[in-house]
């Protein structure tokens, strides 16, 4: 996991496959599985808690700490994905791509930004040395810099496109943008295109599962010496080009 050390350093964790590519969410730990290396996380008070808000956050590289207790209330940083594993046919490929996945890389205590009192809260009543808080918009917040590697579709109210950081299914991830920003934006989505994305996660329930959703709130222009490891356009980013623009002129 990352060091304390590096917390305030984004750029020593931030990068995958030679992307930006980092989330920030603060919640309760409602359910874990330390075989499974897993984490049921869900941003809503205690007594409103369910499966049907909450995100799965999986640790592949790190065990669940054993200090952790169901309840408790944490932070992670993770790295997006698409829900699409390299294993999955093509069937089940078709209906995991429609969410994300997340994968974390540290698992602690949640910041003094992440959190703000309870305005709420009767605090004269209350003798626990931890005082009623809530959750600031910096405690739910991800950045993704990549290549869009499709045209923008829309469905019901939502626009989606894919976001590409590597020549992988994995690396296809999917993005939504809801109301009239979404459809304002998707004029300005160019396939091929480098693009910065900024949002935040939702857990949401569709065709009778719990899936977890990247919802944009914004989308800006790349700077390349900061969202990028790379110097030149990868082979993969060209082949989308030329795909597109073969599509185009037939």
């Amino acid at each position: 996991m990352i060091s304390n050390h590096n917390l305030n350093n984004p750029s020593s964790y931030a990068f995958v496959s030679g992307c930006w590519n980092a989330t920030w969410l603060v919640g309760y730990a409602m359910d874990f599985d330390r075989e499974a290396k897993t984490i049921l996380l869900s941003r809503e008070n205690p007594d409103q808690q369910s499966a049907e808000n909450a995100m799965q956050v999986a640790f592949p590289n790190d065990q669940i700490p054993s200090s952790l207790n169901k309840g408790d209330t944490v932070k992670v940083i993770a790295h997006l994905y698409s829900g699409v594993t390299e294993e999955m046919d093509d069937k089940a490929a078709m209906k995991a791509g429609r969410h994300v996945r997340m994968e974390g890389v540290y698992l602690g205590r949640p910041g003094i930004l992440d959190t703000e009192p309870d305005a709420k809260a009767a605090l004269e009543s209350t003798s626990a040395i931890s005082m009623p808080e809530t959750f600031t918009r910096a405690s739910n917040h991800f950045e993704l810099a990549g290549f869009v590697a499709g045209e923008p579709f829309q469905m019901d109210k939502r626009v989606i496109f894919l976001l590409q950081q590597a020549n992988s299914r994995e690396s296809l991830i999917p993005i939504e943008m809801s109301g009239k920003q979404g459809i304002r934006f998707r004029k300005a989505i160019r396939v091929g295109n480098p693009i910065f994305v900024e949002g935040l996660m939702e857990p949401v329930q569709r065709g009778g599962e719990i899936q977890t959703v990247a919802r944009a709130t914004n989308l800006r222009r790349v700077e390349p010496a900061r969202d990028f490891t790379f110097d030149s356009v990868p082979e993969w980013v060209l082949d989308i080009r030329r795909r597109y623009l073969s599509r185009s002129a037939g």
